[in-house]
């Protein structure tokens, strides 16, 4: 059969026009009663911050006239500045009079677009008057503080765009938008010039303040606070660093912009003044800043009698290679962690006490031979924020950016800080002196044996565990001063080594207690003199030996030489007063060194252009002599480091790092390089069975496929000499 289309073509044209209006007046009939549709407020026990999304008037004697459910409802009058409220089970007359008492107002009815309080005694659903939606514009809004509804369903950043246009061109801009969460009794919180900063500067404004972030849309039924601001609204931000993050105690170039009210950067010279100089310190010329203490810190910048505030965040310096706290040949000894610039912390070596962090113990896990996320304390998740982190004998401790620290592993001596608990294969919040709350404003962490130590961002040094100086044994407390009265004076640096610690001072000096010292600190003195180091940048402790930094770039070592780990070509041990390191071949000092390592009875060192010296114990490859291991089970005196080749002697290396038998090297391109005992997958190259190597090798990634990648140098900004 044929279909023609003549019976539609037959239908004459006013026909369809009558058809077509009669369709319309339906769809609209629909479309209108659809817009129309009730409210449905789901109120709980207690306060909720509700809206009238409609442009019908809320009669609150009608909606919320029962006592027996309702106790109060307040409403913000943005006109007279004046809270006005209702109570059921109050007479008209005793409302008017406690109104007058109290200065407030009496209400009567809810506008389009207010928003209100309604304070009940359980749990209700209430129905409001039906009516069409309404959004907000900015006519209905005043500078300062509104309480408003509205029922376009936004975000707060959706909504602060929408309104942002007009309300620049009236010279008003949004400040922040408030929001009651019920069911977590906090406040949820948006501000524009905070999330127009970007990364994560709103978020942790958010977390510092106890509040909520906008996880989704406003509902209809929501009511909010949303606050304007008068005049001209400027905005700052921190352009660099692109983070607005700035590592403590460490001057950092910086960069700001300033933007008028209509989103355009000003040009021209900046002022920048800290709103604290105590906590953060601000060149007036804004080309550095300078973090004195952890936390969100705000800056004004001005230009041209405008200024708006940038807000920068200050974390402890990021450390990429583990302080290795000198585990014993009888401990772990033969694992590594390391920090990637995503703030992971990376884990592989032998498993003891559950060591790397992965919710198993020794016995269900051996070993990891590849480099594996340290797990969260749920075990279902990556542990994330993280700066730096520290491996001890059988115990491990991570630094968040926010200064708290985490500890796993075995806790036989109570060195994971940790309340009540035997030991833990997963990450765990190190507690406060108090034993209720967490350590915080933490900058730096060591963990050796049985003791544990961390620099709070005041210079205050915390301790726990066995020889803990003074602190705390079972939680952490501050670590006695040299005369035993008082606290240690301010620090700058840490370091601990099997079962004891050391604490470089603001001043140079270097104080060191624990076993085969003392149970309270001392300070390391100078063999040439009979006094005190005074010079000192920067330290390291070993297994029983530990080395000293100074100014000058020459090395102090102390304590056992049984292997010739102090450098001075002989096995005269023990050197109970520092001396200098001398140079290869003996004639000299060795000189031009930014960096230091002292391992388990070997040292590493680190000069001015990225060349590696060791010297020490040899005899599973930890010097990297080269494949003919011609240093054979010691070297008293440093020598070079071989290459990758085998070769030349290694350069390019930014950082370094010392485990009990083996060694690291971090290089300029962010690629890690590992020489030394092959014990249970140790090197990371994919193997459980893996031989000693005398040559340095490369650090596999997470899959095996490539080498593993630290990233840019840029991120770890004084990684050679750690606290200063």
């Amino acid at each position: 059969m044929k279909i023609t289309s003549r019976p539609f073509a037959a239908i004459s044209s006013s026909y369809l026009r009558r058809l077509l209006t009669a369709w319309l007046t339906v769809f609209v009939i629909l479309i209108s009663r659809q817009a129309q549709a009730d409210v449905s407020y789901n109120l709980v026990s207690g306060w909720n911050l509700l809206g009238n999304p409609t442009d019908q008037a809320i009669n609150v004697l009608t909606s919320f006239g029962d006592a027996a459910k309702i106790t109060s409802v307040w409403k913000w009058n943005k006109t007279t500045s004046k809270w006005a409220f209702y109570a059921p089970s109050m007479t008209p007359d005793a409302l008017t009079t406690y109104a007058q008492a109290e200065g407030y107002e009496v209400l009567s009815d809810i506008a389009p677009k207010e928003g209100f309080w309604v304070n009940t005694s359980r749990a209700v659903t209430l129905i409001g008057p039906a009516g069409n939606g309404v959004t907000l514009v900015v006519s209905d809004l005043q500078p300062g503080w509104n309480l408003v509804g509205s029922a376009d369903n936004s975000t707060p950043l959706q909504m602060s765009q929408g309104l942002s246009s007009s309300l620049n061109a009236a010279g008003e801009g949004i400040e922040s938008v408030w929001a009651w969460d019920v069911s977590n009794a906090k406040w949820k919180f948006y501000a524009p010039s905070l999330d127009a900063q970007g990364g994560t500067v709103l978020a942790d404004y958010i977390a510092n303040n106890g509040y909520l972030p906008f996880s989704n849309a406003l509902s209809a039924s929501d009511g909010f606070w949303l606050k304007t601001a008068a005049g001209k609204t400027p905005m700052a931000a921190v352009a660099t660093p692109s983070t607005a993050k700035v590592p403590w105690s460490l001057a950092t170039t910086s960069q700001f912009l300033l933007k008028d009210s209509s989103g355009a950067i000003v040009v021209g010279s900046l002022t920048c003044s800290s709103d604290s100089p105590a906590t953060l310190t601000v060149a007036a010329d804004c080309s550095s800043i300078t973090g004195n203490r952890l936390g969100n810190q705000t800056v004004t910048v001005s230009a041209g009698g405008m200024s708006a505030k940038a807000m920068v965040k200050v974390i402890p310096q990021p450390q990429a290679l583990a302080s290795h706290g000198a585990a014993s040949s009888y401990g772990s000894g033969q694992y590594n962690l390391v920090v990637t610039t995503g703030g992971r912390v990376l884990a592989w070596g032998a498993n003891p006490s559950g060591v790397l962090g992965q919710g198993k113990s020794a016995t269900v896990l051996v070993n990891l031979s590849l480099p594996t996320a340290v797990k969260d304390s749920s075990g279902s998740a990556e542990l994330k924020g993280i700066v730096a982190a520290s491996a001890g004998d059988l115990s491990a401790l991570a630094l968040t950016e926010d200064g708290e620290v985490y500890s796993w592993g075995s806790n036989s001596y109570n060195q994971l800080g940790r309340t009540a608990i035997n030991g833990d294969p997963l990450p765990g919040k190190v507690v406060d002196p108090s034993g209720n709350s967490t350590l915080q404003h933490i900058v730096a962490i060591s963990i050796g044996s049985s003791n544990a130590i961390a620099l709070a961002d005041d210079g205050a040094i915390y301790s726990w565990g066995y020889y803990s100086g003074g602190g705390g044994t079972r939680v952490p407390g501050t670590v006695s001063a040299v005369s035993g009265g008082g606290v240690l004076g301010k620090a700058v640096a840490v370091s601990a080594g099997w079962n004891w610690s050391s604490a470089l001072l603001a001043d140079g000096r270097v104080v060191t207690w624990g076993f085969d010292n003392s149970t309270l600190p001392s300070y390391v003195l100078a063999q040439s003199s009979g006094q005190p180091l005074s010079d000192a940048v920067a330290i390291s402790a070993g297994y029983l030996f530990g080395m000293a930094l100074n100014g000058s770039g020459q090395i102090f070592a102390w304590g056992h030489n049984d292997e010739g780990q102090l450098g001075q070509d002989d096995r005269v041990s023990p050197y109970p007063n520092a001396i200098l390191v001398k140079a290869p071949g003996g004639a000299s000092t060795l000189s031009g060194i930014t960096m230091v390592a002292a391992g388990g009875i070997h040292a590493l060192a680190l000069d001015s252009s990225g060349n590696v010296y060791s010297w020490g114990y040899s005899q599973h490859g930890q010097l990297g002599d080269g494949a003919n291991h011609p240093r054979v089970n010691e070297s008293p005196l440093p020598d070079a480091v071989v290459s990758t080749a085998g070769t030349a002697q290694l350069g390019g290396v930014s950082a370094l790092a010392a485990g009990y038998g083996h060694s690291l090297a971090l290089t300029s391109d962010g690629s890690l390089l590992i020489w030394g005992q092959g014990f249970r997958g140790n090197l990371g190259q994919g193997s459980a069975n893996e031989n000693d190597s005398y040559v340095p090798l490369v650090v596999k990634n997470e899959a095996g496929s490539a080498s593993l990648s630290l990233g840019s140098m840029s991120y770890w900004p004084s990684i050679r000499q750690r606290g200063l």
